[in-house]
């Protein structure tokens, strides 16, 4: 009899202690490290400094290759603040997709995350389109108010035209933040890395061209702005 019970506990022990190196295996599957968090929190910052560094890139370009540099500085400067703003102003649905989707992951909800995925994707074009109309219907005015009342008639043509070539792509621009926010719910950091790299190469050369290569000025910028958005879209 002590034979068997001897046996049966010294089973029972090697059973729990199984039981908890299979649960200490589990916890340490689902905790991510320090690295893949690192990876993550900086795909995360990169996605929303993207925008910023694609008007930071056209001054650049522009101050050092556009004729007359320092009147199409001046007109880029009140028409990269307006549409880097109507974008921050969308920047919630980004967030409200990461933790919409999230959700619908961790639940194991296919269905749930694909009507959500086509729903944010939905508003962010209709949310875009409203900002393409009210830089073509309001934009003068908006523009006036941001440059100041000592604005010139050339300036603000410049900043109106850059303005609206770069606000004809943001219903694009807005779904490509969305479709990159769906990405980093499903923890992939991969796709939206290389988004943003594309659209950084396509500005960066877009612009080389356009304005030092053809002297096209705010409006080559805008156009290779415009272009960096839909690839990274399409990425």
């Amino acid at each position: 009899v002590r034979i068997q019970w001897a046996s049966s506990a010294a089973s029972n022990v090697r059973t729990n202690t199984s039981s908890k190196a299979d649960n200490d295996n589990d916890v340490t599957s689902i905790v991510p490290s320090y690295s893949k968090i690192l990876v993550f929190v900086m795909t995360t910052i990169l996605i929303w400094v993207s925008e910023p560094i694609l008007s930071l890139v056209d001054t650049t370009v522009v101050g050092q290759r556009a004729n007359n540099a320092v009147i199409q500085l001046a007109a880029l400067g009140p028409a990269t603040m307006l549409i880097d703003n109507c974008s921050y102003l969308t920047y919630f649905l980004s967030m409200a997709t990461t933790s919409l989707i999230a959700q619908a992951r961790a639940k194991g909800d296919i269905r749930k995350l694909q009507v959500t995925s086509s729903q944010v994707l939905g508003l962010a074009a209709f949310l875009g389109a409203i900002i393409t109309t009210v830089v073509f219907s309001a934009g003068r005015p908006l523009l006036r108010w941001t440059a100041g009342l000592s604005v010139t008639p050339e300036l603000l043509r410049l900043s109106l035209d850059y303005s609206r070539i770069r606000s004809m792509v943001s219903p694009l621009a807005i779904m490509g933040l969305v479709a990159q926010s769906i990405c980093l719910a499903c923890l992939d950091t991969t796709t939206p890395f290389l988004a943003v790299l594309a659209a950084s190469l396509v500005n960066v050369f877009g612009d080389l061209y356009l304005v030092g290569q053809r002297n096209m000025g705010i409006q080559g910028a805008a156009y290779a702005t415009a272009a960096a958005s839909v690839t990274s879209t399409a990425v």
